[in-house]
């Protein structure tokens, strides 16, 4: 599966996961995911069809990307060869693009069109903290 935002920029997907029902359970690893508007990923059990406490519309939270190289720094960080998949809690891990430049734009993962709307910053390595 890949994921690009302009002809000329192609990463890939390297890993998917499910959220489970309960908070900070582990992840599925799945093979395939699909997704649905406004709702987030079948079979997401956590955040799948969330709607905002506020305003009552979907949440904007609905499918998350992590960019494997990112991983990568942290691990180096906290002195670890490496992080295994699902470790920072992201539904979908990239290769080869930046995430980051998504936002704002139009973007296909496999057969789905979205718009990457945010880019969150979370304390990855509080959370990663327990694979030292």
């Amino acid at each position: 599966m890949s994921i690009t935002h302009a002809p000329s920029t192609i990463g890939r997907i390297v890993s998917l996961h499910l959220h489970p029902a309960e908070s900070r359970g582990p992840l599925q690893a799945v093979e395939s995911v699909e997704f649905v508007a406004d709702k987030g990923i079948v079979g997401d059990a956590r955040y799948f069809g969330r709607t905002s406490r506020e305003t009552g519309k979907p949440s904007r939270r609905q499918v998350t990307l992590m960019e494997r190289e990112q991983l990568a720094e942290h691990a180096a960080v906290l002195g670890l060869k490496s992080l295994p998949p699902g470790a920072a809690r992201a539904n979908l891990e990239t290769e080869g693009i930046a995430l980051v430049a998504l936002v704002g734009r139009r973007v296909r993962v496999g057969t789905a069109v979205r718009e990457a709307q945010a880019v969150g910053f979370r304390r990855v390595n509080e959370g990663l903290k327990d694979f030292g």
